[in-house]
């Protein structure tokens, strides 16, 4: 495809849909906008929302997909709802520190019974997240050295810089609040509360970033049908262990609001303060989410077993 003053209009789409239909696109809006125009923010944002729908096309497996295409799609797809479950969770075991301290003792069962799940579904999620990486690694050990290492670049260092500034900046954090003599780091203060917020969008991004570079990364390389056969289960696995969180989330919150609403009224979460409505909202909205894009990535690769048992 040819460069151009287009470009920046022409990024939201997939790489795959640049080469096969931008230089018509690219023809189309010089055409609309003459030699030297440019589209207008309305024009541009419909750009983004088509290229966006191009994108979420792509990870389902193309329009054409083959069985295995829609495999592979499927186990990308709940990785990124597991993305949205890390960014939750974390905010969630977060701010359900020390919930038993303040609620009665014979009201603790059923809650501690859900906090249990949480944590069994999340150590399963994570267990099947550590067995998938194993599983495609040879594959990509077997794409970097035929050459493919250049394709791969830019998503694997960005992913490793956003990774190491982050985990730097934890490191920098924690010493921060051990060394303001309090356990919560300033929480109450204004300088707690900013460097609180910059931490959490710190991790968002690294969460985000490594996904989607994971993702890059991951469509660039072949696959035998045995290793799909692996993937298939283990994300299917992963969609059931976000199924055990959700579920042990909300049983939890119920529990709480019945016999310890003073503790779901509060707002210390630890390194900075955000109120508890806040904070369980977007965490329940996140995990819905994401438990949405694993079950229809699941819905993918449930239907290419099915396919490969008629045949």
């Amino acid at each position: 495809m040819r460069p151009g003053r287009f470009d920046r209009s022409l990024r939201w789409y997939p790489a795959s849909w640049r080469a096969r239909y931008g230089d018509e696109l690219v023809a189309l809006m010089e055409d609309t906008y003459g030699p030297r125009g440019m589209p207008t923010v309305r024009g541009r944002l419909g750009m983004i929302r088509a290229g966006m729908a191009e994108q979420v096309r792509e990870l389902a497996g193309g329009h054409e997909p083959t069985p295995g295409d829609r495999s592979r799609a499927g186990a990308l797809l709940v990785l990124c709802g597991w993305a949205f479950f890390v960014v939750a969770g974390a905010a969630y075991a977060k701010f359900a520190e020390h919930w038993d301290v303040v609620t009665p003792r014979g009201a603790r069962r059923l809650p501690a019974a859900s906090y249990v799940a949480v944590q069994w579904g999340a150590g399963i999620g994570a267990l099947a997240v550590a067995a998938g990486v194993a599983t495609v690694l040879p594959a990509f050990v077997r794409f970097v050295r035929g050459g493919g290492w250049a394709e791969v670049r830019r998503p694997v260092l960005r992913a490793v810089i956003v990774s190491t500034v982050t985990a730097a900046g934890t490191v920098g954090l924690v010493l921060w609040a051990h060394r303001s003599g309090s356990g919560h780091g300033n929480s109450g203060s204004p300088l707690g509360h900013a460097v609180g917020i910059l931490w959490a969008v710190s991790v968002l991004a690294t969460i985000f970033v490594t996904t989607w570079s994971a993702r890059a990364v991951t469509r660039r390389l072949a696959f035998s049908s045995a290793v799909l056969r692996m993937l298939g289960p283990l994300a299917i696995v992963l969609t059931l262990a976000m199924v055990t969180v959700m579920v042990g989330t909300l049983v939890w919150w119920a529990a709480l609001a019945g016999d310890s609403s003073r503790f779901l009224a509060g707002g210390d979460t630890g390194l900075f303060s955000t109120p508890a409505g806040l904070t369980l909202t977007v965490s329940g909205i996140l995990m819905a989410v994401g438990l949405a894009v694993a079950c229809w990535g699941s819905s993918l690769i449930v239907g290419f077993g099915t396919r490969r048992r008629v045949l």
